[in-house]
């Protein structure tokens, strides 16, 4: 009766049959990509056992957990179709939605709760999802939506936004760095000089080799 109420306050008998209806089609490696270059096989979290919480030490056990990069993967797909493709009215993102989305990617992997708390809580933190309401309560669930660093849909994709990014600007990277070392004074850019002398030579690739002024 509980999960009849919840359904019933967004089903729209009207959308049944209609032709606008798409059919829903997941599976992982849309992410794949990203997930290496960011986390690369897994990520470590703790999670607490608030079952055991001890209420005169006012602890409780913390336990160390690894989340398989396919794991993420996973919850990158399903929260792009939560967040991106087909967002609730209200942005409210139940668990119950993305349990049920989640056996419905192929290839995913298996469900596990303190793996999803811990990938939520740290894509939260990196601004890869953005929760913004995290008032729960019966027939509320919590609001997400897309944060600034949610990843694009393939390397290319993510390439041409970055290029995008860069021309809005207004500079080129030559430029950029050039009015950075110049707000520097002359200690600190010798100390750059003497700890990195590879960074000097891609600023100025052409440019003879001279000892620092200091030497």
């Amino acid at each position: 009766g509980h999960i009849l109420n919840f359904v019933s306050q967004s089903f729209d008998p009207n959308l049944l049959g209609s032709s606008e209806s798409q059919p829903v089609s997941m599976s992982v490696g849309k992410f794949s990509w990203w997930v290496r270059d960011k986390f690369g096989s897994k990520i470590t979290g703790q999670v607490v056992d608030l079952r055991r919480f001890d209420p005169v030490t006012m602890m409780a056990p913390t336990q160390k957990v690894s989340v398989p990069a396919k794991f993420i993967e996973t919850f990158l797909v399903v929260a792009d179709f939560c967040l991106n493709q087909d967002p609730l009215d209200n942005k409210a993102v139940p668990t119950s939605r993305m349990k049920k989305l989640w056996s419905m990617v192929a290839g995913g992997a298996s469900w596990n709760q303190r793996y999803f708390q811990i990938v939520r809580n740290r894509l939260d933190r990196l601004g890869v999802v953005r929760i913004f309401d995290r008032n729960h309560q019966t027939g509320k669930a919590w609001r997400w939506e897309a944060g600034a660093n949610f990843p694009a849909g393939s390397w290319k994709e993510e390439q041409r936004n970055l290029k995008c990014k860069k021309r809005g600007l207004g500079k080129s990277f030559q430029e950029f760095i050039a009015d950075t070392t110049n707000v520097l004074n002359n200690k600190q850019h010798t100390t750059l000089y003497q700890t990195d002398t590879h960074f000097l030579a891609f600023l100025a690739p052409n440019a003879d080799s001279r000892p620092s002024p200091d030497w």
